[in-house]
């Protein structure tokens, strides 16, 4: 089922819109304010001498590979919880291993090493 077809229905249109607002007036349009809270993060940690694990979607991933790299090889690896955001529980265990199979694909094609990457547990029906 489409992501943006289960918010609807599950907000309703209106706060769908809201949503959407806010959403874009919190992370932005482009990558630069990720690239900003990530670069903060990342003194912090150098500072502590430690690394961190941060969640990225795949199609984040396909659209700052560059970013993700520079991180990478700063102690920071990126766990890949799904391909988007969607709600595992809502799809079946096939489509959940495609968004997976997915995601891998993703990531191999912007040459970030899977192995570098964690992704989260598939979410079964109960």
């Amino acid at each position: 089922m489409n992501p943006i077809s289960v918010a609807i229905k599950g907000k309703g249109s209106l706060n769908f819109l809201r949503r959407g607002v806010s959403i874009a007036s919190r992370y932005g349009m482009t990558a630069a304010k990720m690239n900003q809270a990530l670069e903060q993060f990342a003194a912090i940690l150098h500072r502590f001498g430690c690394g961190a694990t941060f969640p990225i979607t795949a199609i984040a991933l396909q659209r700052t590979p560059h970013i993700v790299r520079k991180y990478q090889a700063q102690d920071i690896e990126f766990a890949v919880h799904g391909y988007c955001h969607q709600d595992h529980s809502q799809l079946s265990q096939v489509e959940q291993l495609a968004h997976l199979a997915n995601a891998v694909v993703a990531t191999v094609l912007r040459k970030v090493n899977p192995l570098d990457m964690k992704t989260s547990s598939i979410a079964f029906r109960r």
